[in-house]
């Protein structure tokens, strides 16, 4: 099967650049691993509120629907259920369960997303620990609950966002405590507040816009994490305990319950420890860009922390180092989903000139304006990662460099 434009990835930024470059007479197609379109927006169901203080619900199968029917309407063939594991130059990709396994192309989009960092502790790997993301998909996909009581571990927006929709759903959420300090990129009280605070203005919770208002200034969150009630708190009627978190999974050959341990402000073990009956453990570490695919294109690539970790670089039109390569999404840093369709506009016109389907002269002001809505969308959207704009930055510097003949510092360069 041969194509002008191949995208690998079906959420926001995938479907939108492979529906930007088909309108411009680019014969696209699309291939997703999941059996439906839609990418992380299927498993989102949540309520935030406007501009003008008005809730609402965000439901994300009915916003993944409107991408997909885009992308229809503008003629792209999309391959759902189908995975690409291997990529070589100029450019043939490699399919699971296409008739010849093949796809050719001249250019490629990638729009892989990003994966689940774990939170890894005692028994993280018994049955009935599940992290935030299997359990968005099982609620608003599969109509199934993960058990009847469970513990998040995790204390930040998206851990609390999934215990209400765990609570809304009739499961029995004991709290949302913090990872163990022990376990990789584990946050302190403190830093959990920051993350909270970042989200406070979209949500209905009167608790999260206190925690805004007092952890923006100065040394806010420090006196906030002093402060925090042993006990907890309630958002949305779900217990938030910033000072305790979990020890240890219990179980032999499932979750039968988990370990919990008081902290104190810096986390540090202290006072009690006491254990949870529950039947499932939600794991919450963050999300981190996937990038295994643009490596195996020969995309350079470098460790940004600011944008959650190993990214390809990419320049301004969200170009790789390889000649007909784009990304777009969250491969590029982990953003929202707004942001990730902005992203996939500019991909799509950037990859539709480099085909000639479009002159310098057209494509100038669709860049231009591509560009704009990426601002903009950024301008709207809660940052997941409190240093993203250092991020971009950082990916700026990296990619003058790259094309300077400086080359890149010691250890930032894949």
């Amino acid at each position: 099967m041969d194509a002008d434009l191949v995208v690998v990835g079906g959420g926001p930024a995938g479907l939108t650049a492979a529906a930007t470059a088909a309108r411009h007479g680019v014969r696209a197609v699309l291939v997703d691993e999941q059996p439906t379109l839609g990418g992380r927006l299927l498993g989102q169901l949540h309520e935030t509120a406007g501009p003008d203080g008005s809730l609402h619900w965000v439901d994300g199968q009915a916003e993944a629907s409107r991408f997909r029917d885009d992308a229809i309407a503008s003629n792209v063939q999309a391959l759902a259920d189908t995975e690409v594991w291997g990529i070589w130059p100029r450019w043939s990709v490699y399919l699971n369960r296409v008739a010849n396994g093949r796809l050719s192309a001249r250019a490629l989009v990638l729009a892989t997303g990003a994966m689940q960092r774990s939170v890894v502790f005692p028994n993280w790997t018994l049955p009935g620990v599940m992290a935030v993301g299997a359990v968005q998909r099982l609620l608003h996909v599969h109509r199934v609950i993960p058990g009847r009581t469970a513990v998040v571990v995790g204390a930040d927006p998206l851990a609390v966002i999934t215990a209400r929709q765990l609570a809304l759903a009739g499961v029995t959420v004991r709290g949302v405590v913090l990872p163990p300090r022990e376990a990789p990129g584990a946050a302190t009280p403190e830093r959990a507040i920051q993350d909270l605070a970042r989200f406070s203005g979209l949500g209905p919770s009167g608790l999260l816009s206190m925690i805004g208002r007092f952890a923006r200034p100065g040394a806010g969150a420090a006196i906030a994490a002093h402060g925090f009630p042993r006990d907890g708190v309630k958002v949305w009627d779900v217990p938030l305990m910033l000072r305790r978190a979990a020890g240890r999974v219990l179980g032999d050959e499932a979750v039968r319950g988990v370990e919990i341990v008081d902290v104190d402000a810096d986390g540090t073990p202290a006072g009690r420890t006491e254990t949870w009956e529950v039947d499932t453990v939600v794991l919450s570490g963050g999300l981190m860009p996937l990038c295994e695919l643009a490596l195996v294109a020969g995309c350079r690539a470098a460790y940004v922390p600011d944008l959650g970790g190993t990214v390809p670089l990419h320049g301004p039109n969200l170009e790789t180092t390889a000649p007909g390569v784009y990304v777009a999404g969250s491969i590029t840093g982990v953003e929202a989903a707004a942001v990730a369709a902005a992203q996939g506009r500019l991909a799509g016109v950037a990859a539709a000139a480099w085909l000639g389907a479009l002159t310098p002269a057209e494509a100038a002001p669709r860049v231009a304006e591509a560009r704009e809505d990426i601002i903009a969308a950024r301008r709207l959207a809660p940052p997941f990662l409190p240093n993203i704009g250092a991020g971009h930055g950082r990916m700026e510097e990296l990619w003058q460099a790259a094309h300077s003949g400086a080359g890149v510092s010691a250890g930032g360069d894949t």
